[in-house]
């Protein structure tokens, strides 16, 4: 349950959460006294900053007079006190600059993506790449490898392509491997790939021909496939900003957040962790339940492709963050993203 804060209490809590994150220097009551628009004396501040800090929402480092927010204190912030706007005229014009530059892929398109999110917050950018399952095909390619192997290159409407190795279960001949990528590109092009199992277990049933042999061979090939295309495939830029917060000169925390962001699973778990179909998701400190960035903050969203989520993007960064710019941002990217691919295919 949020504290119930006098209005008061509010503008003294945005004072230290603004000047915290401005400086990364703890915020006293005389600093507070010059910025608040009310006539109230240090000795009244410093009263009302314990009442905040009995309730959780700041505190003092060691034995510093000054206080610093905590993870509720952002979180309160951020839910009640927070003026969330549109990225302005001016950083959207830079967006649509950088989008501008030379892409020929999706993931130039991606790297493009990650680059804007690091360099307008000088944070960490991450967005993983489209989810194969959710795109609609547009060809295949197949090459036997041996007696039981087969090449199978997938392409996806958007440009992505993705090889992988199917094993097959019995020994597949040159001409079978023909009439399947026939199969595929000629029936099945333009179908959703989380669709492409059932439709050929459909075609089973109907079909107890010479066909059927053939959509057996076809259907091994997209389980054995598909279900490899799991794998973590995100793009990063900017963790190197992180060695310039003076809260992170810490080697152990230094340590910690290189091993966190290595953990490519674990991480696009968390920005995948309830998030909404629109909308920014915020994971602030602790909430973020990981040992290695416990003094982090994660904002993230989705992104569409034809009205399907088919990814997702975010800002990692230490927890005293410029949230309003990197909830404008995080926001405006994503939309700005699935728009791109809309018009690109």
């Amino acid at each position: 349950m949020d504290p119930q804060l006098t209005d008061r209490q509010n503008r003294i809590l945005s004072i230290i959460v603004d000047a915290y994150v401005e400086t990364a220097e703890p915020v006293g009551s005389r600093a507070i006294a010059k910025k608040i628009q009310l006539e109230l004396s240090p000795a009244t501040i410093r009263n009302e900053m314990s009442d905040l800090e009995e309730a959780g929402l700041i505190t003092h480092p060691h034995t510093s007079a000054g206080r610093i927010p905590t993870d509720l204190g952002y979180r309160y912030f951020i839910d009640h006190l927070l003026q969330r706007q549109a990225l302005s005229v001016r950083l959207a014009a830079d967006v649509a600059k950088e989008f501008q530059k030379e892409i020929e892929s999706v993931e130039d398109l991606i790297a493009n993506a990650t680059r804007i999110l690091a360099t307008m917050t000088s944070e960490t950018g991450i967005v993983s790449f489209p989810e194969i399952k959710e795109l609609a095909l547009a060809g295949v390619g197949l090459r036997r490898l041996d007696d039981h192997r087969v090449l199978v290159v997938w392409l996806t409407t958007t440009g992505v392509v993705h090889n992988q190795v199917a094993e097959m279960s019995g020994e597949i001949p040159d001409d079978t491997l023909k009439k399947i990528a026939n199969f595929f590109n000629e029936e099945l092009k333009g179908l959703p790939m989380r669709s492409l199992a059932e439709t050929i277990r459909s075609k089973l049933e109907e079909k107890k021909d010479s066909l059927a042999a053939m959509y057996r061979k076809s259907l091994e090939i997209v389980e054995e496939t598909l279900k490899k295309l799991d794998s973590v495939r995100f793009c990063l830029d900017g963790s190197s900003h992180i060695l310039d917060k003076p809260e992170f000169q810490d080697m152990t925390k230094i340590r910690h957040f290189f091993r966190a962001i290595e953990d490519k699973g674990r991480l696009l778990g968390l920005l995948r962790d309830g998030l909404p179909e629109e909308g920014v998701q915020i994971h602030i400190g602790r909430e973020n339940k990981w040992q290695d960035i416990l003094d982090c903050s994660l904002v993230a969203a989705s992104y569409k492709f034809r009205g399907k989520t088919v990814g997702t993007l975010g800002i990692l960064g230490p927890s005293r963050m410029r949230y309003a710019n990197a909830i404008a941002l995080v926001d405006y990217i994503s939309k700005e993203l699935g728009q791109l691919l809309e018009r690109w295919y």
